[in-house]
């Protein structure tokens, strides 16, 4: 059984789950584990313990060895390194993807973060030297190198980026072409052309990533490449919610300014391709942004987009004077209602996007970035905005439907 250890800044589980869904593809029996899922093919479990330990990893090891997997893959955060650096001893290929070393987040700061890379790689280092294990290392070439190289002798290192130059490095996972799509982007690389259905920097590096394992793995690309398009996505990741209505409604969940930037020209391209419509946007300020990630969302948002419906992050009703504020940073001529562009404020996230709705045509998009729940193989979804939204079509389509009924009724 081949362990692969993917460790990344937060849990996301984008890496691990296409990583999971490739090798299943390949009829391989792949185990997966990540917070308190273990997934063995298609059939996942809860946990009781989400406290990742070294006992919990052997723990996980024994049942993918008795369901007799070829993988296992083990998903782990920066949070899981901070005191049990010798978990590197498990694995033998390890991912490291989504760690930018600048603006750190609590409660690492940004030397924190490189105090733990470069003692965990160490401990890598020192499986060779200790057990005769020499490992790999998958990098991201955006990391300073520094930090892995120290005992470059001891470890196998390919790294992979989303642009540069290959540098004459052998193993360098570098793309030819990158061509961004409504749902994704299209891939060259040599001989290989493929699609995958993650948008956005962050899912292209996750599908360089998962490249680099299967070159460490010594699987062929062209096993691989037909099954990126086969792979569905996370949740959250610019999906269409299509409860009957006649025009598109995307959704997404961009967790900065630049990726909602990237998410809103995907958006606006699309709309193009239509002879009328237009492209409504609901925005508003995160408890989470400071002014300047304020600014550049209400500037991206009017730079994008036709119709703004400025409202909070949630359900609850915001405060005014937050929606204000937000408002006032929205380029002068929009405010001053010197601009095609139009904003709408509401107190009441639901209301917004029910006017939205109700004030949508045929051709227009209508983009919802939100904080939208994962999913969990084999677990119910979870209740989320998507549901909402949802429920709130069905019930404007289902209010015009019926007026239009009662005025045929009524005609003479």
């Amino acid at each position: 059984m081949l362990v692969i250890g993917i460790v990344e800044d937060k849990k996301s589980k984008t890496t691990a789950e296409l990583l999971h869904h490739l090798l299943l593809s390949l009829g391989k029996n792949t185990g997966t584990f990540w917070g308190s899922v273990v997934q063995i093919n298609r059939h996942a479990a809860l946990l009781k313990s989400v406290t990742v330990t070294s006992e919990l990893i052997q723990r996980v090891l024994a049942l993918f060895s008795r369901a007799k997997t070829d993988y296992a893959i083990l998903q782990l955060s920066l949070e899981d390194l901070r005191n049990q650096v010798y978990l590197a001893v498990n694995f033998d290929i390890i991912i490291f993807t989504g760690l930018p070393l600048h603006n750190a987040q609590p409660p690492f700061s940004d030397e924190r973060k490189k105090d733990i890379i470069t003692l965990f790689t160490e401990e890598v280092a020192a499986s060779k030297r200790k057990f005769g294990m020499k490992k790999t290392l998958i990098l991201d070439n955006d990391m300073p190198e520094h930090y892995f190289l120290r005992a470059k002798k001891e470890y196998r290192i390919i790294p992979y980026a989303v642009e540069g130059e290959k540098s004459g490095q052998k193993e360098y996972i570098v793309p030819d072409a990158v061509s961004m799509m409504a749902h994704g982007a299209t891939i060259r690389i040599g001989d290989y052309e493929f699609r995958t259905r993650l948008p956005g920097q962050e899912g292209i590096r996750s599908a360089l990533a998962v490249l680099a394992a299967f070159r460490a793995m010594h699987i062929p690309f062209r096993d691989v490449v037909p099954f990126f398009d086969t792979f569905k996505g996370t949740a959250g990741y610019m999906r269409y919610i299509s409860a009957g209505q006649p025009f598109d409604i995307i959704i997404d969940a961009p967790k900065t300014s630049q990726e909602l930037s990237l998410l809103l020209s995907i958006a606006r391209s699309l709309q193009q391709e239509k002879e009328l419509g237009l492209l409504t946007c609901i925005i508003g300020p995160e408890k989470k942004d400071d002014e300047r990630t304020q600014k550049e969302k209400a500037d991206i948002a009017a730079r994008y987009c036709d119709r703004l419906y400025i409202t909070g992050e949630t359900f609850a009703p915001e405060d005014p004077s937050v929606l204000e504020r937000f408002i006032s940073y929205l380029p002068w001529e929009v405010r001053d209602k010197r601009s095609s562009v139009l904003f709408f404020r509401f107190t009441n996230r639901k209301e917004a996007i029910k006017r939205a709705v109700e004030r949508a045509r045929d051709q227009d998009i209508l983009f919802i970035p939100g904080a939208f729940e994962e999913e969990t193989p084999g677990m119910p979804p979870p209740q989320d905005e998507r549901v909402i939204i949802s429920d709130i079509v069905k019930e404007v389509i289902g209010s015009t439907q019926g007026e239009k009924a009662g005025s045929h009724r009524n005609a003479p």
